[in-house]
């Protein structure tokens, strides 16, 4: 079953011995579940509005003071603006606020918790990489390198230099290229050379074999060679 809250805080106020048309502002306060401060504030700012004052400069407060204060403590628990606070109560006072317009300012304040989610989101991944990289055993720490704008740039200014390292050509690495370009292009002339060599004996080898079938020939025509006797 249901209750009201604000009937819950009208008997809580009874057991303690307040009445809800003279209530001061420590028992408003506790009665709303707020800070007594709270309520200087929210009057401060127009949220609520000024208590009547006794004669001996008492301020007194009322039950329209307990139930639009339990309604802003209420909304600022779902997270709404004081501005967005004030309209509702408004649109709550005068009667003529229809739902579409309350639903407005709750779409509105949805959107911004979905961003506020979102962002969230992307500070938890950004937490999770830093606590990742960050070691105990490193004297340079990730998270105030990035929290640490002189030492972020120190530590941009270290990556920078890493890699230009690695790509700037000292006279060590020069010279180790240099001697490999030297033994790549000695290793192709001997190459060139072996492949010049190997064709020429086939060339050799061919002119052999004919000089020798010539001879044969003509031995054979004379009469005289060792196939033709045989």
């Amino acid at each position: 079953m249901l209750v009201c809250s604000l009937y819950l805080v009208q008997v809580q106020a009874e057991i303690f011995g307040m009445s809800i048309g003279g209530l001061k502002i420590g028992q408003l306060a506790e009665a709303a579940e707020v800070n007594f401060e709270t309520v200087r504030y929210y009057e401060r700012i127009g949220l609520m509005p000024r208590p009547i004052r006794t004669k001996g400069g008492h301020r007194h407060y009322g039950h329209e003071h307990l139930r639009r204060l339990t309604f802003i403590r209420r909304a600022r628990e779902l997270g709404f603006h004081l501005e967005e606070i004030r309209s509702l109560l408004v649109l709550n006072k005068s009667g003529n606020g229809s739902c579409a317009d309350v639903k407005a300012i709750a779409a509105n304040h949805l959107a911004d918790v979905r961003e506020k989610i979102s962002a969230l989101a992307k500070m938890e991944r950004t937490l999770a990489i830093l606590i990742e990289g960050c070691s105990e055993e490193r004297s340079l720490c990730p998270i105030l390198d990035m929290l640490d704008s002189e030492r972020n740039l120190r530590a941009r200014t270290r990556t920078s230099d890493k890699l230009r390292r690695r790509h700037v050509c000292t006279p060590q690495r020069t010279r180790k290229a240099r001697l490999s370009v030297a033994a790549l292009k000695r290793q192709q002339r001997v190459h060139a050379q072996t492949v010049k060599l190997r064709k020429r004996d086939e060339i050799f080898a061919g002119f052999r074999g004919l000089a020798s079938g010539s001879l044969i020939i003509a031995d054979c025509r004379a009469g005289t060679c060792a196939r033709c006797l045989a």
